[in-house]
């Protein structure tokens, strides 16, 4: 199974809220600072990414890591295995700095859901499934057998989607 050179990892950052009727532009705002600054003291490149009109209600970014290596083009299932495993751990420290943002902006009631979207296949994350190589080891599998991934998703087509609920009233007092 042939390793690709290192590369820099590229995905895509989405804040919103959970319900758009439930929103508090303030609040996204507050998780998305929070959020791009998390992410630079810890080593990211971080791009504010224009989609729709200012001040909205939905925040993107583009997030560049340092070198890591990928698997390049696995074949078989259990090489797309061992590459998605690769990159959920390249990725699994800008899932754990999402939830830490939101956790630092939001208190009870509001909360923070993170869904990570590979291509087009899209599930929800808990803090616990990334949490050691273990469990994304156990990800990575549980992934595979469920959905059958004909190939590795470009890391450029990872999106994390933090969607804020109640935020409305689960804003922290400054």
């Amino acid at each position: 199974m042939g390793m690709q050179p290192t590369a820099r990892l590229m995905c895509n950052i989405e804040i919103a809220p959970e319900n758009e009727h439930d929103a508090d532009v303030a609040v996204i705002h507050e998780v998305g600072r929070e959020l791009v600054s998390a992410l630079q003291q810890n080593g990211y490149a971080v791009a504010s990414v224009y989609k729709g009109k200012p001040g909205g209600g939905k925040l993107f970014y583009q997030v560049a890591s340092g070198n890591v290596r990928l698997e390049s083009n696995p074949a078989e299932a259990s090489e797309i295995v061992e590459g998605l495993r690769l990159l959920l751990q390249a990725v699994s420290p800008i899932v754990h700095v999402l939830w830490l943002a939101g956790k630092k902006v939001l208190h009870a009631p509001a909360s923070l859901r993170v869904c990570m979207a590979l291509g087009d296949l899209e599930l929800s994350l808990a803090p616990i499934d990334v949490e050691d190589e273990e469990r994304i080891a156990r990800l990575a599998l549980s992934i595979q057998r469920q959905y059958l991934l004909p190939q590795l998703p470009s890391s450029q087509r990872i999106t994390f989607s933090g969607r804020v609920a109640q935020s409305n009233y689960g804003r922290r007092a400054p």
